[in-house]
């Protein structure tokens, strides 16, 4: 786990399954349209800003062009 939070650089194994996943949607489709080029990414407030900087770094080298970041709270969770 340390060693995805060392630095802000993609993860190249997600960007690999990233742009695996595109291919595979051009293949079948014939071709891609913006809907295909979205993710959405969730996470909760406990995870670590850097991680989510290296998704979302990962995504744009993958060829995503749009990204949603949604952080959530679970109500009655006083971790932060």
């Amino acid at each position: 786990r340390q060693s995805i939070l060392s630095e802000a650089n993609p993860i190249p194994v997600l960007v690999d399954r990233l742009s695996d996943h595109l291919e595979y949607t051009r293949l079948m489709r014939g071709t891609t349209d913006g809907e295909e080029m979205k993710v959405n990414i969730q996470g909760d407030v406990a995870t670590q800003a850097i991680l989510l900087q290296r998704v979302m770094s990962s995504c744009a080298q993958a060829g995503y062009a749009t990204q949603n970041l949604t952080v959530i709270k679970v109500e009655g969770d006083d971790e932060q």
